[in-house]
């Protein structure tokens, strides 16, 4: 049977078609110019002449002599995804009038850095419109019209997958991710070889980039150029025609210009605003498709998951800049404390508090609280939650017993980023420094009022700081049995009572529960997992590491 590899763009097709798909590898290629003339040039319901039936038939024959499987590969045939693929089920029509029984074999990409590459070659094509525009501006569908826009029904894998395996069966249909191309080449060759039943080399061929991407420089000056002085098919606002001999050589001349200017990579730092803008119009759009496109398909699709959340600088500037300012006050207990009490004055040290619980988020705070109001016959007075040096600090001036909570800054931070909204208003960067600025400041404190904790001590071993902290303040806790799974659900019960109190509006529960499993919480974690290791937060991850075992050295 033949296969028909029909793209997708952007997606290595280049180098199958000049490396892989050669008679040296067991196949037998149609010329892709052909390919144009026989499925894509023929607007409307255009199908295959008899003539055009019989040269693909004869092809046919000849790679069965030779041993070798027809292959007819063209990233055209999938469709013009910057006019939103408005011929692609005209052309399914025709490849499957031309060969029922064909192989299909698509190469899909994760769609955010699919989209990113495909609007750069939008403007390498002769379109003129920013990315914005080229995002928004949804293709009006007309099958027999090439207009500018997109469509993002285009990149819908999952729904792409269903027609092809309602055309032509499930055992007929190959979809595979250009991530593994990157990863694990030898697999991907495999697998297609596999599909193919095509009899040569088992070792993959050439993996260079056939294509090799332009500058952030280039592309704009091209957009510009096809806005005031180029006239093309995506762009019709120019003045001088690429098609006419004239303009052409024009045209030519100036893209050669602009190879040799291609060493000018100052603008390049657009890059990271085109991301961020891509990612917001994707905001998880695709995300429930490739989780269930990953259980059909087998392969692992996590790249394609979009978590929604940011780990670089804030999309919010407004509400990061007040986070900061809040990070700088917060070791400032003159100005810190005034503050907190106008909006969580029960939670704030005073002349009746028996004890203040603290650290740096997602150290165990939670639990802690709800853990020692348990142990505690009656009620105790705790002041807790701001994750602010200034209110240990000026707990220890009034000689309030204190108990500050700490956690391997890498687990803290991960888990932080799976709190609501977090990543809006702090980068990881930030988060490490808000973590180095509280245990660099509450180290040096008196360590008569203090007693510092583990989260592991708190949550695996919490009898002994209970144990401890009746020692050294006299509090008459109650004992807790770890072991109990009455006593630890009777706390996690008390963890839900109460959410609102922590500012978790309209919940009814409490997200720091671990019983309470969220698989979104879990896929952000995974994320920043990953996203802790970057180069760009390397700093701010060292002096929260170095902070740390300080803080574990002073201890013991």
């Amino acid at each position: 049977m033949p296969l028909y590899h029909i793209g997708f763009h952007k997606t290595a097709t280049s180098l199958l078609q000049n490396n892989y798909f050669k008679e040296a590898h067991g196949y037998h290629p149609v010329d892709r110019v052909s390919l144009l003339s026989l499925f894509v040039q023929k607007f409307g319901a255009g199908y295959l002449t008899v003539a055009e039936k019989t040269a693909l038939q004869d092809s046919k024959i000849a790679a069965d002599k030779a041993g070798h499987v027809l292959v007819l590969s063209h990233e055209r045939l999938l469709g013009y995804p910057s006019s939103g693929a408005y011929d692609r089920l005209a052309i399914l029509r025709r490849l499957k009038q031309a060969s029922p029984d064909a192989k299909i074999m698509v190469v899909i990409r994760e769609q955010k850095s699919w989209l990113y590459s495909m609007w750069k070659q939008t403007l390498i094509d002769g379109d003129h419109r920013s990315l914005k525009a080229f995002l928004q501006q949804q293709h009006r569908y007309d099958p027999t019209r090439r207009i500018p826009g997109f469509n993002d029904a285009v990149i819908d894998y999952l729904e792409l997958h269903e027609t092809l395996v309602a055309e032509f069966g499930s055992a007929n249909v190959l979809m595979i991710p250009f991530e593994h191309l990157r990863k694990s080449p030898d697999s991907f060759y495999a697998a297609i070889q596999k599909f193919s039943g095509a009899q040569g080399p088992t070792s993959p061929p050439y993996n260079e980039q056939v294509n090799t991407s332009k500058s952030i420089f280039h592309l704009l000056v091209m957009r510009g150029l096809h806005r005031l002085v180029f006239r093309t098919t995506l762009s019709p606002c120019g003045i001088i025609p690429t098609h006419g001999f004239i303009g052409k050589g024009v045209y030519q001349l100036t893209l050669r210009v602009l190879r040799i200017l291609d060493y000018v990579t100052i603008l390049n730092f657009r890059a990271k605003t085109h991301k961020a803008v891509i990612a917001r119009h994707c905001d998880a759009k695709f995300t429930r498709q490739n989780i269930e496109l990953s259980k059909r398909l087998g392969h692992d699709l996590s790249e394609f998951v979009d978590e929604q959340v940011s780990f670089g600088p804030s999309t919010k500037p407004a509400k990061r800049i007040l986070r900061r300012l809040r990070s700088f006050v917060s070791t400032r207990p003159f100005i810190y404390l005034p503050l907190r009490k106008l909006r969580k004055a029960k939670t704030v040290v005073g002349p009746d508090t028996q004890l203040l619980i603290e650290g740096a988020p997602r150290c165990g705070n939670t639990w802690t609280e709800a853990l020692l109001r348990y142990a505690y016959e009656g009620n105790i007075r705790l002041a807790h939650h701001s994750h602010a040096a200034a209110h240990v600090k000026a707990a220890v001036r009034r000689g309030i017993p204190s108990l500050v909570l700490y956690r391997e800054p890498d687990a803290a931070i991960q888990s932080f980023f799976a709190m609501k909204n977090v990543s809006q208003t702090v980068s990881v960067g930030d988060a490490f420094s808000e973590y180095t600025r509280f245990y660099a400041h509450v180290m040096p404190l008196s360590k008569d009022h203090v007693v510092f904790a583990s989260f592991e001590d708190v949550t695996v071993r919490p009898d002994l700081v209970i144990a401890k902290l009746n020692e050294k303040f006299g509090l008459g806790f109650r004992s807790f049995d770890a072991d109990s799974e009455a006593d630890r659900q009777a706390v996690f019960d008390m963890m839900d009572q109460n959410p609102r109190r922590r500012g978790e509006k309209n919940a009814t529960i409490s997200h720091s529960n671990p019983n309470h499993y969220d698989e979104k919480k879990a896929q952000i974690v995974a994320a920043a997992k990953k996203a802790i290791l970057e180069p760009q937060f390397a700093k701010q991850r060292a002096a929260a590491h170095k902070v740390y075992g300080q803080l574990k050295s002073d201890i013991q």
